[in-house]
């Protein structure tokens, strides 16, 4: 189990972005940022907006409380389990018959480690809140191409290498369900 040596930190108040959020069907969660471009809104000390253009390279899951389950997305084995100062810990699942990886950011601990095997649905970790959280409580989910992994030391914003998840999502995870096994097929990270 991967958990850090110290207390999640909190951005200050006036730092936190404003978040858009977008209701997930069938699900008691929420898509608090998509993929792709968007503009990205913060509050000076002053109480001014600014806006910037920004790329964000993956989904953003709301959760509704720190320790909240963070649940794989598709069967495959866990290739690296990660602490970042400002992300928490990190979990990179490989997903070996589609050329994919899911990556999951923002958990205040790890419950897989390198090597182990995962079903869809599975626990892997907890929600934390850390410095690039923003101050909201989530998970951040990216999906990247095999073949074109992003590139390490590569800005945050690099879009190159990765792919927009829920286009391959199917919502939230239904033990009861059979999900297709011919081509990669998502759920949500989180419990709905």
């Amino acid at each position: 189990m991967v958990s850090p040596q110290q207390p999640p930190l909190v951005m200050p108040r006036t730092l936190r972005a404003v978040v858009v959020i977008t209701l997930v069907a069938g699900c008691n969660s929420v898509v608090l940022s998509e993929y792709g471009t968007r503009v990205a809104v913060s509050r000076s000390e002053d109480g001014s907006a600014r806006g910037r253009k920004v790329r964000h390279r993956g989904v953003d899951f709301k959760e509704w409380a720190l320790g909240d389950p963070v649940l794989a997305a598709a069967d495959g084995v866990v290739r690296r389990v990660n602490f970042d100062d400002c992300a928490g810990v990190e979990v990179l699942i490989e997903h070996p018959g589609f050329n994919r990886h899911t990556f999951y950011i923002h958990l205040r601990q790890a419950s897989v480690r390198p090597t182990q095997r995962v079903k869809r649905g599975d626990i892997i970790g907890e929600v934390g809140l850390y410095r690039c959280s923003g101050g909201v409580v989530h998970v951040h989910m990216e999906l990247w191409s095999f073949e074109t992994l992003p590139r390490q030391g590569a800005p945050r914003d690099d879009l190159a290498g990765t792919e927009d998840p829920l286009r391959h999502a199917a919502g939230c995870f239904n033990s009861n369900k059979q999900y297709p096994t011919d081509h990669l097929v998502l759920t949500y990270p989180v419990k709905c």
